[in-house]
């Protein structure tokens, strides 16, 4: 079994994620590129096991009061399967709007010293949904935990999803993909789950939590707003 809960519309080696294994599994939480609100999906080519799982899903049930199998609630909401039915008819303009930041942030950065850009592989089906670069400390002047404190200073959203160091040290970050509406001094994210936008304090036109050698980069870039 693989976990696949932020690939939902990618491939590797030109296979889409959801044909390896015995079953893979999908998360559809609200943070993900596709979502339902909340819930997920379990996938397999294996006619027998998708009988078992679609069986424990409804408490074990076969027909109107024949338990047959082990099982529990694990259908979804008719709100959530509608919040899923609108976002798969709008998930390629999703992707596409992360393809676009992705190659925004990557001509921007692109140069920086102390900063590399994880490049996915463009001949893959990808969503685009995080963009990823590693940080070298003693290049950027700050560490990783720093620069995510400069980051949401500047309203700008950045989670710590990867805690590990790349084999030569650097130290990964990963920046929103699609929910900032712009970076630089025109900055103005929303949070994540659900809060509330925040109104950007301008501060001179300036990243001024921003060591000096990072602080002129990327004040032209703009980010499009995607809701997937």
């Amino acid at each position: 079994m693989f976990d696949a809960a932020h690939a939902f519309g990618c491939s590797y080696r030109s296979r889409m994620i959801g044909n390896f294994g015995s079953a893979e599994v999908f998360s559809f939480h609200a943070t993900k590129s596709f979502n339902t609100f909340e819930g997920g999906a379990i996938v397999t080519n294996d006619d027998g096991l998708a009988a078992k799982i679609r069986l424990m899903k409804n408490f074990g049930f076969c027909g109107y009061d024949d338990i047959e199998y082990i099982g529990t609630n694990g259908k979804m909401t008719e709100v959530a399967a509608a919040m899923g039915l609108t976002g798969l008819e709008s998930l390629d303009e999703f992707v596409e709007c992360n393809r676009r930041n992705y190659q925004q942030y990557k001509r921007e950065l692109g140069g920086l010293p102390g900063v590399r850009l994880l490049a996915w592989n463009e001949s893959e089906r990808c969503n685009y949904q995080y963009i990823v670069i590693e940080v070298e400390e003693q290049l950027t002047e700050m560490g990783r935990d720093q620069l995510i404190q400069a980051l949401h200073a500047e309203n700008i959203l950045a989670p710590l999803f990867l805690s590990g160091l790349s084999p030569d040290g650097a130290i990964p970050v990963v920046l929103p993909a699609c929910r900032i509406a712009a970076i630089g001094n025109r900055a103005g994210g929303a949070q994540s789950h659900g809060s509330a936008h925040r109104k950007r304090h301008r501060r001179g036109g300036k990243f001024r939590h921003l060591p000096r050698n990072m602080a002129g980069h990327g004040e032209r870039a703009r980010s499009e707003p995607c809701f997937g």
